[in-house]
């Protein structure tokens, strides 16, 4: 028996039909055709309504209150490419006498410009705590290089001094002016700073006069790729020598050696001459005349490592 339609079904009842026909339709449920529609949305409304539904932890049209907890402030590093400073908060600890900055080192990429180096210099004019000094590789003006040593003049406490850059040159000199009146340091680098034969003569003399003060013999002095300097040799040994004395790359030849010999015999013990080509076979001959003593009865050089 064929179904009958739904006109069928409207204008009759299951008991006009064939039986088994209206037992089939009676068990098939109808369904609006709007409901149909809503069931089976397109591809972008169902997009849609995903991009539109709201969040699965709170109520329908409530704005999300979340923020993140707030974050510390970084650190400044004091790199020159991040245009920061450290000096003001180490010139803080410093004038704090901060038992745990002994050493303070200001190598690039850290700053030191002309207020880093007042802001230290503020600070280590009289700390008792820091021994240290490291901030070679900076430019240094000539105020800079002034307020350093008048910096030098009052601190006690400072071992260790590396300042400059090569282009130091004959301000190196004002540097020494301070060292001439302090007696803490022990340790000086100035090595490749441009130094001039007026800078080397006035280091010699800040090496006598710091002496005449009672200032302690010094331990290290770096004068390595100063090649202008090593023509103020002769003054240099005459002045008190250090423990340990690097001259490397500091085109010496003969006519130096005899001066280099003298001042190691005075206290070097300690002697590093690498990389000077130019003393050839006649300045070492020069240079041991000079160091070693006349005769077998004279006290031998203190020269222990060459």
């Amino acid at each position: 028996v064929a179904a009958p339609t739904q006109e069928a079904l409207a204008e009759g009842s299951p008991a006009d039909l064939a039986p088994a026909a209206a037992a089939e339709l009676l068990a098939t449920p109808t369904v609006p055709d709007e409901v149909i529609a809503s069931a089976d949305p397109t591809p972008a409304e169902s997009m849609a309504g995903d991009a539109a539904a709201p969040a699965a932890d709170g109520p329908v049209g409530e704005e999300s209150n979340f923020e993140l907890p707030p974050q510390p402030d970084r650190p400044k590093t004091g790199r020159w490419f991040e245009g920061e400073s450290a000096s003001a908060g180490f010139a803080d600890q410093l004038r704090a006498n901060d038992p745990d900055l002994l050493t303070l080192c200001l190598v690039p990429p850290k700053k030191f410009d002309p207020p880093d180096v007042l802001e230290i210099c503020d600070g280590l004019e009289h700390n008792t705590v820091c021994y240290e000094l490291l901030a070679s590789g900076h430019p240094l003006s000539n105020d800079s290089c002034r307020r350093l040593a008048q910096m030098l003049r009052t601190n006690k406490t400072l071992r260790t001094l590396s300042l400059g850059d090569s282009s130091l040159g004959d301000q190196a000199g004002l540097l020494f002016e301070g060292l001439a009146e302090n007696t803490s340091i022990t340790s000086l680098d100035v090595e490749h700073k441009g130094l001039t034969v007026d800078a080397g003569k006035k280091l010699a003399k800040a090496l006598i006069a710091r002496k005449s003060l009672g200032a302690p013999q010094m331990e290290t002095l770096r004068l390595s790729r100063n090649a202008k300097c090593s023509e103020a040799l002769a003054e240099l040994a005459g002045a008190p020598a250090p423990r340990e004395l690097l001259l490397c790359e500091a085109g010496l030849d003969e006519k130096h050696a005899a001066h280099v010999g003298r001042w190691a015999f005075a206290g070097v013990e300690d002697l590093d001459l690498r990389g000077n080509p130019r003393l050839g076979a006649d300045g070492v001959e020069a240079f041991l005349a000079a160091l070693l003593p006349a005769s077998s009865s004279a006290a031998p050089p203190p020269l222990r490592r060459l």
